[in-house]
């Protein structure tokens, strides 16, 4: 009986899975929209199928669902014996907060494997883009492909996303095809008010002064001189399907009378409905402002900036709200630095697991590990973090508001000569160039520090 109840269970699962996803199947031919057609410039076909808005990139159909739900083994077992291809790229992927995905199922094809890679752009029902592009990769040796927007048109009922070719170009490209579909996130959302510029905010004894807002397409690489005094990229009205960014003039002026040099550290901009665009790249290594030395004191109080971020926001807002985080790059306190001295320097390609804790601020940083690679020659282009001799750290309690830099870097034989950092998790590589082939050992300083934050409400630059 026993042996029985083993057999027959375990069929009766699968022909039940067997039967739901067979009506599924079957229900989803039945009651299709006209369908939306993309070709690609190889020949490939990809439907159209849905858009989700979800923390978790499953297809829009319930034989995709329902195998998301179902043991591992049978999940497998449906798409092998049962001809429901469900496959595609970071598949069972879950993210932290909800994205769009815009779904694309792959037709029959008698041609070669391949990839195309292209650019995704999102626009409102006026056609309107925004938010930032996004790469989906149409593969042959998946099913589905998806295209994933964080940042949504989320007052527009209905949404377009169109495909443009992946490549660089100072001209509009030419789309490859666009879909049209319900917006999933849409709702009604308050509107912000926004302030006129120029506006000043303070931050204790930082002032900062928003000086101009604008979006568009970089025209070209050079940098033009922005009425404020700084130097800037220069902006023109974005085309649809090119890349656009936000661009951002300010002053910053710091206390009378002191040493301090203020840069900025992370970047946010917001709207009412929920969407942001986020920064967090600027003047984390702060390294270049203190290898030379102490600079005379005191230095100039107020300094011009033009920074931007890729990405915009939709311009039928009121008011956009843009949250700016600095750090000091020059003049820190004795308790704000903390050394890790005498860490052995590895031998050449060998690596030291180390354990090195210290702390400041209240702040723990937990050395982990040294690499020890050749020294670079050639740079041009850039090279993996791999191949390159590295050290990494980790920050088990890192607080909202607090800034971590290596501040100074030197061995018993002399200066290395770094390269850069890297934070490809929730680590961070400090990436070196070359050490000094005869040293032994490297002291390394850090700072930690609490940053400034100042906050403005702007009004959206309105598209030509």
């Amino acid at each position: 009986m026993r042996l029985r109840k083993r057999i027959l269970w375990p069929a009766i699962t699968v022909v039940v899975v067997a039967v739901a996803i067979g009506a599924a199947v079957s229900w989803n031919r039945r009651h299709q929209a006209p369908p939306q057609i993309i070709t690609l410039s190889n020949g490939d076909q990809y439907r159209f199928v849905g858009a989700t808005y979800s923390t978790k990139n499953v297809p829009p159909v319930f034989a995709a669902r329902l195998q998301r739900l179902l043991p591992k083994s049978v999940a497998n077992w449906s798409r092998k014996y049962l001809r429901t291809d469900t496959s595609q790229f970071n598949q069972g992927e879950t993210l932290d907060s909800p994205r769009l995905f815009v779904w694309f199922q792959r037709l029959g094809t008698n041609t070669p494997f391949s990839v195309t890679n292209l650019t995704a752009r999102l626009a409102d029902e006026s056609g309107v883009e925004g938010g930032a592009s996004t790469y989906p990769a149409f593969a042959r040796s998946v099913a589905w492909t998806y295209a994933e927007f964080e940042v949504i048109p989320r007052r527009s009922r209905t949404l377009q996303c169109t495909l443009y070719p992946f490549a660089v170009t100072p001209n509009a490209p030419n789309p490859v095809g666009q879909v049209t579909f319900a917006n999933p996130a849409y709702g009604h959302f308050p509107q912000w008010q926004p302030e006129p510029m120029p506006t000043v905010r303070k931050d204790s004894d930082l002032e900062v002064r928003l000086d101009d807002l604008t979006t568009g397409h970089q025209a070209n690489p050079a940098t033009i001189l922005k009425p404020n005094g700084s130097w800037g990229l220069p902006i023109r009205k974005a085309l649809r399907g090119q890349e656009a960014l936000t661009s951002f003039d300010m002053s910053i002026i710091s206390p009378p009378r002191s040493n301090e040099f203020w840069v900025l550290h992370s970047v946010k901009m917001s709207d009412a409905t929920g969407n942001a665009i986020r920064d967090g790249w600027f003047g984390q290594d702060i390294f270049g402002y203190n290898e030379f030395g102490p600079r005379p004191t005191p230095l100039p109080p107020k300094r011009a900036y033009s920074e931007s971020i890729q990405g915009t926001l939709w311009p039928d807002e009121n008011a956009w709200r843009l949250k700016l985080e600095f750090k000091r790059a020059l003049g820190f306190t004795s308790n704000e630095l903390v050394t890790f001295p005498n860490v052995p320097i590895p031998k050449m390609g060998a690596t030291n697991n180390l354990h090195i804790v210290k702390t400041a601020g209240g702040c723990q940083i937990v050395l982990t590990q040294f690499v020890r690679k050749p020294d670079m020659i050639e740079t041009i282009g850039g090279m993996p973090d791999n191949f390159m001799s590295r050290v990494r750290f980790e920050f088990p309690d890192r607080p909202a508001g607090v800034a971590f830099d290596i501040q100074n870097m030197t061995t018993d034989q002399g200066k290395p000569e770094r390269y850069g950092w890297s934070s490809p998790d929730s680590g961070y590589l400090f990436l070196i160039k070359s050490i000094p082939s005869n040293a032994q050992t490297m002291d390394l300083t850090w700072v930690v520090q609490r940053t400034r934050t100042v906050e403005f409400m702007v009004k959206p630059p309105k598209p030509d």
